[in-house]
């Protein structure tokens, strides 16, 4: 009776309570709205002066470097802007990169020159992560050599992402033929659980690593980077065993992508995790979607 009793007088002041208290986050709601606080600001589409747009400039008579021939002149851009891997992450309001200093291979997936970075998560800048800058100072001398070196930044270096949101991101920061003017692209996706393996990718709350982040990504790949050559997919399983098919949900956005010249999927797992390698299933189904990626579009 008394517990009756006491419930009874005690429900309106937890009705109270609850009304003025503010609302809880589980992790996974804080990581998602720190996220989209912390999302890069899109580019602005007009800009007061548009150095790549309008007629074709006229050269530079007095400008010696201009009355190179255009290979030459080509192969200068390249040992300014281009030939490296850049590593993008994801900082406050934008994005920043890292020029791979790493000399263990070519790519450096695993960002071996960078290993304080941890992402994709809460988006933060680690004081002791060095951030790279480009040399704008020559694209910005004049309207001749914007126009010829500014793709060269695009088209002659790797770009690295860790995090499929940073290319979602990365196609709002920048003009859309600068996107199209990449050739070489690298993503190495930590795999903790597939999309469209369970109900819960659904829910846009599991951002990036839900549904439609991740079919968003393959789809900007396929429709608005035409120029891309090769592309590098490294899966980080964070589970022994899976099963390699084309059949599989996650699997149907690549098969959309046609006309690489090179792709690459690799596999790998954490360096405290057991696992019989080679995968038997795993080959066969590198090598079949490397065939349909790598046909003509």
């Amino acid at each position: 009776m008394f517990r009756h009793l006491l419930s009874i007088l005690c429900l309106p002041v937890l009705l109270v309570i609850m009304c003025f208290l503010p609302p809880q986050y589980t992790n996974q709601e804080r990581n998602h709205k720190i996220r989209l606080e912390n999302a890069p600001n899109p580019l602005r589409l007009k800009h007061r002066r548009e150095l790549s747009t309008g007629p074709k400039p006229r050269l530079q008579a007095d400008s010696r470097l201009l009355r190179l021939p255009a290979e030459i002149r080509l192969q200068i851009w390249y040992e300014v802007f281009g030939g490296e891997v850049l590593h993008l992450v994801q900082l406050p309001k934008r994005l920043g990169h890292v020029r791979c200093c790493s000399t263990l291979n070519a790519t450096d997936a695993p960002r071996s020159c960078i290993l304080d970075y941890r992402g994709p998560g809460p988006i933060t800048q680690p004081a002791d992560i060095k951030l790279s800058s480009l040399d704008l100072a020559l694209l910005q001398s004049c309207r001749q050599i914007y126009t010829e070196a500014v793709d060269v930044i695009y088209a002659t270096n790797l770009f690295d992402l860790d995090d499929v949101s940073t290319l979602l991101y990365l196609s709002q920061t920048i003009r859309p033929q600068r996107l199209a003017a990449i050739k070489y692209l690298q993503l190495t996706w930590e795999l903790l659980w597939a999309p469209f393996s369970i109900p819960e990718t659904k829910d846009p709350i599991l951002f990036p690593n839900d549904d439609a982040t991740w079919v968003t990504f393959w789809r900007l790949i396929e429709t608005q980077m035409p120029g891309l050559l090769e592309l590098t997919f490294v899966v980080q399983a964070m589970y022994p065993k899976m099963d390699w098919s084309l059949d599989e949900g996650w699997v149907q956005p690549l098969l959309r992508i046609r006309g690489l010249k090179e792709f690459r999927l690799e596999l790998s797992y954490p360096t405290n995790m057991t696992v019989e390698l080679p995968n038997e299933t795993f080959e066969p189904f590198r090598q079949r979607l490397t065939e349909i990626m790598c046909t003509a579009a």
